[in-house]
């Protein structure tokens, strides 16, 4: 009867051993099949991201003559461009045939305006003065990101005799958390910044980063945030997990 045990027990663990290594062996098949699938998305995404990049580089004169009209600074493009577009007009002025000089004309001349080069550099400029301007609007007005004059302190840190001033009282509530920049708390040491980890797992908040020149000790944990995550814009779910596991490590 041992002896009869014993050979149960042991057909029972080898079976049980080959369904394991069978298991083991569909598992890794399928997250070998998984991961040659994400990476042939990848390479997908990857394609068409490059084929839409070069779409937008391939522009044609005309398309380039209307995104550039308008001198940025005659002072200095006018003068360029008499210099490298009128040479290029008096080449072609007296055409051995129309039909084949005039359309050259027009299409070498036109792309090469040097004076209407600087508006689309103004353009640009303010395009991303404007972008500044919504975003600290949005962060003053609280609109659920970070609100308080926080986002004008890098602006403001580059001007000179600026008037920088920060109340001692704590104003962070349930719709805004207000974060000391350290370029400004270097002599007031009795200002606080708030309990952001508490903040965002009591009530969520969208957090918008900013990166520290000088850092103090209640900012180097909220920058340490976006290098674990590896990414400016954490979704918030994430946020809150994330400092749920700190506090539980803490305790």
């Amino acid at each position: 009867m041992a002896n009869l045990a014993a050979l149960i027990k042991k057909a029972q663990d080898e079976a049980k051993r080959k369904a394991q290594e069978e298991a083991k062996r569909k598992a890794q098949e399928e997250a070998k099949r998984k991961a040659q699938a994400d990476a042939a998305t990848a390479a997908a995404e990857k394609k068409a991201q490059d084929e839409a990049k070069q779409k937008d580089i391939i522009k044609t004169p005309e398309i380039l003559n209307n995104t550039i009209s308008q001198p940025l600074n005659n002072t200095i493009s006018q003068p360029l461009n008499n210099t490298i577009s009128q040479p290029l007009n008096n080449t072609i002025s007296q055409p051995l045939n129309n039909r084949i000089s005039q359309p050259l004309n027009n299409r070498i001349s036109q792309p090469v305006s040097i004076s209407s080069i600087g508006n689309e550099i103004q353009k640009q400029k303010q395009q991303i003065d404007t972008n500044l301007k919504l975003l600290t609007s949005a962060a003053i007005a609280g609109t659920g990101l970070l609100a308080g004059g926080v986002s004008t302190l890098a602006k403001l840190s580059m001007g000179k005799n600026n008037n920088q001033t920060f109340s001692k009282e704590n104003r962070t509530s349930v719709k805004n958390l207000y974060v000391i920049m350290p370029d400004t708390n270097t002599n007031k040491k009795y200002i606080k910044n708030p309990d952001y980890k508490q903040f965002v797992t009591d009530y969520g908040c969208q957090i918008v980063p900013f990166k520290f020149y000088n850092k103090d000790a209640q900012l180097i944990e909220y920058e340490k945030f976006f290098n674990d995550n590896k990414s400016a814009c954490v979704p918030m779910a994430l946020a809150m997990d994330y400092f749920r596991k700190i506090q539980n490590d803490d305790e």
